[in-house]
């Protein structure tokens, strides 16, 4: 699974999984691997970066599906013909830096 293929297949991920992805280059990418986890309430009150070291090493966390579909929801909800690619550009740059 890639961060692209998060935001496609969107619907069908539980709301309380958390997503984590590998950064190409430093950055979060389309097509950076992802991974969905569903976390234990104990797992939840870990640290990020001990998760990934965990349960998928080279990963880092990225953003939970609740948050993801809220801003993809916004999206269409202004424009629902927004395309896949501006969807992911949001979602990764509030990855990046309003996370």
């Amino acid at each position: 699974m890639t961060i692209q293929d998060v935001i496609v297949q969107l619907e069908e991920l539980a709301d309380d999984a958390v997503i984590y992805a590998t950064r190409v280059d430093g950055q979060f990418q389309a097509t950076s691997s992802a991974v969905s986890l569903m976390l234990t309430e104990d797992e939840l009150d870990m640290p990020t970066d001990e998760i990934a070291r965990l349960k998928c090493p080279g990963f880092d966390y990225f953003l939970e599906v609740f948050i993801i579909k809220e801003l993809v929801g916004a999206l269409v909800e202004d424009n629902p013909s927004v395309s896949t690619a501006h969807k992911m550009e949001v979602v990764i740059h509030y990855a990046e830096f309003d996370a």
